[in-house]
């Protein structure tokens, strides 16, 4: 059977359109269970307090977050224990201590707020080397979360950073999307409110 060019040409366009990663368009968070982005895996668009219900509780080794997202992982189950937000992807979160760890996920809104609705606004580039990690109480006690890329919504951790440890330069901001009262850091704090940016922090990206 031979078909026209039109037909030919609607049915590759078809195919194509079918094989685009819902998170390639903006469309929640895919995670993997090897890294990179092999192996089972899974496309999210909704908050998931448990991982059990795709059966990928911590088994992810790999994630891609759709372009002007922010997601939160957390260790435990219902967003409890240590958590990081991410803003891209990662092929190896091996690198960043994350690996097989994630139990929990959800959306950060934009203005840094939760929920399975549209994602925040456009992401800066992605920062290259330097770790920033924030902990709740001074001198590096208490929960922490750790980043290695812009994060314009710091998730659980807005807004409650007493102490912060660092490698490299970091702009740390008062209010989401790196707005508001900014301060650029290179040395590692142990009691933030010596600064004046006791519970202040709520973004931050690599200088």
């Amino acid at each position: 059977m031979k078909f026209g060019v039109g037909i030919v040409g609607g049915l590759l366009l078809a195919a194509a359109a079918a094989n685009v990663h819902p998170a390639a368009q903006g469309r929640g968070i895919t995670v993997y269970e090897d890294v990179n982005y092999r192996g089972e895996n899974v496309t999210i668009v909704d908050d998931v307090p448990s991982l059990n219900r795709y059966g990928m509780s911590r088994r992810i080794s790999s994630l891609r977050v759709g372009p002007g997202e922010s997601w939160e992982g957390c260790e435990e189950s219902n967003y409890r224990g240590r958590c990081q937000v991410f803003s891209s992807t990662e092929s190896n979160l091996g690198r960043l201590g994350w690996n097989d760890r994630i139990q929990s996920l959800r959306r950060i809104r934009s203005g840094g707020g939760w929920g399975g609705g549209g994602g925040g606004g456009g992401r800066p580039p992605a920062g290259e080397g330097g770790r920033l990690e924030l902990f709740d109480k001074r001198n590096f006690g208490g929960k922490s979360s750790a980043l290695v890329s812009p994060s314009p919504y710091l998730g659980s951790m807005a807004g409650r950073s007493e102490s912060l440890r660092l490698s490299g330069r970091w702009q740390i901001c008062d209010q989401p999307e790196f707005r508001g009262d900014c301060r650029i850091i290179s040395d590692s704090v142990p009691d933030l409110d010596r600064i004046g940016w006791k519970n202040r922090i709520q973004s931050a990206r690599p200088r």
